[in-house]
């Protein structure tokens, strides 16, 4: 009932600004606007009725810096060099099952904890169900940020941390779904 209670909260908190309407539109600033932004030098000619803004100092001072930024040349990025697709359907499976599997096994966890008919083995873990979350979580995005990068860099391993977390993941599964049911 509490979850219900929560779910329906975070759907009002959710759809209330949808109900208040329309976004005005975005500022604009035209000729015939009153009001002139003081950070600007502004020049109007008259004959053509033309309202011509010159950026501060400081922008075009910004503006010549970003020119003189080396380019990816300079940085051995070879130009010909065709650029790597890192998030493919591969590393996206991976990702996905590593995130669906920790899932299971915690909610597995939490099923088989709650009936008292198992233990939690990881002694580092806490054993609420938003503090297992807490902790995998991060562990999980630590695993595919580590895969992501060695799959980026064109190491032919990058899939060997995901799989790993998938099979831990897959052991909890293993030994806690025969208290499930």
């Amino acid at each position: 009932m509490r979850n219900l209670f929560i779910a329906a909260a975070l759907l009002v908190c959710l759809a209330v600004p949808t109900w208040a309407g329309s976004l005005p539109d975005a500022p604009s600033f035209t000729a015939a606007s009153s009001q002139i932004p003081n950070a600007m030098d502004v020049a109007k000619d008259e004959a053509q009725n033309v309202l011509t803004i010159q950026p501060p100092p400081e922008v075009v001072a910004a503006r010549q810096a970003l020119k003189s930024i080396p380019s990816a040349v300079e940085f051995g990025v070879k130009p010909g060099e065709p650029k790597r697709k890192v998030m493919d359907r591969n590393f996206l499976l991976l990702a996905g099952l590593t995130f669906a599997l920790t899932t299971a096994d915690i909610e597995l966890t939490q099923h088989c904890l709650k009936a008292k008919t198992c233990v939690e083995l990881n002694p580092t873990l806490p054993l609420s169900r938003w503090g297992m979350y807490a902790v995998n979580t991060p562990v999980n995005l630590a695993v595919l940020y580590l895969s992501y990068r060695r799959k980026a860099a064109g190491k032919g391993d990058w899939w060997i941390a995901p799989v790993v977390d998938i099979g831990i993941h897959g052991v909890g599964i293993g030994s806690n779904v025969r208290f499930a049911w």
